[in-house]
């Protein structure tokens, strides 16, 4: 099983603020996998859903616990959660209002907001805390920049470089995480409509053979692979 998952931390510091973040925790993430490591949705989703939360009966929740192989994570940034009074649960199907939570997303792209490497850490402790520290591979993660930037990407440098350093304290740590996969290879089609790209190589659209070129991201993540790298950026001399 794949799921996409961010660092959920509290807006502020309140109380209610942090019971936001609680609830978040439980639709966004939650949602998915306490019925596959407890056999059930969790209690507070139950308690503001109702009915519209669909049941699982006992053979069905037997079934379901400890099913996954493995569990495989997209993570590339922080959700923000504050607390919205002015939503509460309804028997109207609405994720918001029964969560009663604003979400505020941290952009990791030309936006210029930073999103922090101890962020993967801090999920991968939360995974191992609360869900038996099942195998974990990380399926994405990554930086999106203009598509335009043919070679210079040194934010995306940056960002794996600070990430992997996060994940390897989370295995120093105990994280049962057994693999990590940069995304994306090669720029995509997938989000040219907004001008941004994840691709370690770029590719030229223009060009009828599509012809690709590293950027320095590509060099950099090849070297490091290798064992080349004492840090940000910089290669070691052998």
């Amino acid at each position: 099983m794949n799921i996409c998952i961010n660092n959920i931390v509290p807006y502020t510091n309140s109380t209610e603020d942090i019971a936001a973040a609680k609830r978040a925790q439980a639709f966004y993430t939650g949602w998915f996998l306490d019925p596959l490591y407890y056999g059930d949705y969790p209690l507070v989703m139950k308690e503001n859903t109702g009915s519209k939360l669909p049941k699982f009966s006992q053979s069905q929740s037997k079934q379901l616990i400890n099913s996954m192989d493995f569990l495989g994570i997209n993570y590339y940034t922080f959700l923000y959660v504050k607390d919205d009074p002015h939503h509460a649960p309804s028997n109207k199907r609405n994720f918001r209002a029964d969560m009663a939570a604003k979400s505020i997303f941290s952009s990791n792209s030309t936006s210029g907001f930073y999103v922090p490497g101890y962020g993967i850490q801090q999920v991968l402790e939360h995974l191992k805390q609360f869900y038996g520290n099942p195998p974990i591979y990380i399926h994405e993660n990554g930086y999106p920049m203009h598509q335009d930037v043919v070679f210079g990407d040194g934010p995306r440098v940056e960002f794996l470089s600070e990430h992997l350093k996060n994940l390897l304290t989370a295995v120093r740590n105990g994280s049962n995480t057994r693999g990590y996969f940069a995304w994306s290879l090669m720029d995509l089609y997938e989000l040219l409509s907004v001008g941004d790209t994840y691709g370690l190589y770029y590719v030229d659209f223009a060009d009828d053979d599509l012809k690709r070129y590293p950027r320095s991201s590509a060099i950099w993540y090849k070297d490091f692979l290798k064992g080349r790298h004492t840090e940000t950026g910089r290669f070691s001399d052998h």
